[in-house]
């Protein structure tokens, strides 16, 4: 899933700890800071590669394409929250990205506290604001095709999974060659179109699964599969389990 719908609401926090990491090109609605406790991490934001050794975080910003490739080995946290938690600072830079959105945090650890609360964060991650703010300068975010066609192509994908969104469709409404398209979106992503719209269909379908009491039958017909046998068939290939055993496996 390569829009992260999930990382929206209202003061979203969420917080995450461990080691090596490798994620293809995604986006959200969040900002999201990476932060290198040891070894090595590779960040790609918006076409640039970043390199995060110990000490080093990185700030991305609301809607910037990134992805995360793990050298060898490192211990990470990643910590996604919504613009409102940093308001003042998220109207300030609004439209605006970092020139060098990698910044020192040696120090960070001692302005963490248990973030146990709401004010905990909000003064923690304003220290993080201020950190980058010192290190780096502004600019307005640039206008790049590039990105602006794959976030369509992610977000014709988000809109349409549940039903018909083939290339033969996404080429009638961007009027770009089906070919092209297909070429430039393996290029960009790593994977083909269809690998593509078969994870984010059956990434829906864990959720169905895991939070509701629909059938399998049921689910296969939300989450854009034309038949049961091909929702089985692709849920094999992608999680090694049939959606049933997922369940059982998943559900407590």
């Amino acid at each position: 899933m390569l829009f992260q719908k999930e990382h929206n609401g209202t003061n979203y926090f969420m917080i995450s700890t461990s080691f090596s990491i490798n994620y293809k090109l995604h986006f959200h609605a969040g900002f999201e800071l990476v932060q290198i406790f040891s070894g090595e991490l590779e960040v790609t934001v918006d076409n640039r590669t970043h390199t995060l050794t110990a000490d080093k975080a990185l700030l991305i910003f609301p809607y910037q394409l990134h992805s995360y490739w793990t050298v060898e080995f490192c211990k990470y946290r990643i910590i996604v929250f919504s613009p409102d938690v940093i308001e003042q600072f998220y109207l300030q830079t609004k439209n605006m990205v970092p020139k060098n959105p990698v910044f020192n945090v040696s120090h960070l650890n001692a302005h963490n506290g248990e973030l146990s609360n709401l004010f905990e964060i909000k003064r923690f991650l304003y220290f993080v604001c201020g950190a980058l703010t010192k290190q780096t300068e502004f600019e307005v975010k640039p206008n790049n095709k590039s990105s602006s066609f794959i976030e369509t192509i992610f977000n014709f994908v988000e809109e349409n999974y549940m039903e018909n969104c083939s290339l033969k469709k996404l080429s009638e409404l961007t009027k770009y060659d089906y070919s092209y398209i297909s070429r430039y979106f393996t290029d960009t992503v790593g994977n083909s179109y269809n690998q593509f719209v078969s994870e984010r269909r059956v990434s829906a379908a864990c959720e169905l699964l895991l939070h509701t009491d629909l059938s399998v039958t049921e689910i296969a017909g939300l989450c854009g599969f034309n038949s049961l046998r091909n929702l089985n068939r692709t849920f094999l290939k992608l999680r090694k389990s049939t959606p049933k055993d997922y369940r059982c496996q998943n559900s407590f």
